[in-house]
């Protein structure tokens, strides 16, 4: 049976995390396996830390788009928009 992961972390590892709201996070400085970094997230150093191939999946609860914090407007109204907002989130973190 394939899924719409089939391939996607091809023998690698695959960190899967919750996420808050990233519009409200600091930097931070991060240490983690002997690498140090400040981010808003810990996320980019623990995918360089896990190793080339790495691929992380991050769920985020539906509820967290209505925040104020992340979207003024209306909601989107196809999967590609959402898919779109959330890629943008994702490249400020």
């Amino acid at each position: 049976m394939s899924t719409a992961f089939d391939g996607w972390v091809s023998g690698g590892v695959l960190i899967v995390s919750t996420w808050g709201d990233p519009s409200r996070w600091a930097g931070i400085r991060y240490r983690f396996r002997g690498l140090a970094g400040r981010a808003r997230s810990a996320l980019p150093l623990i995918l360089y830390g896990a190793g080339r191939g790495a691929r992380a999946l991050i769920l985020v609860p539906d509820t967290l788009y209505a925040s104020p914090g992340l979207r003024a407007g209306s909601l989107p109204g196809t999967w590609g928009e959402l898919e779109r907002e959330v890629r943008c989130w994702v490249e400020k973190v």
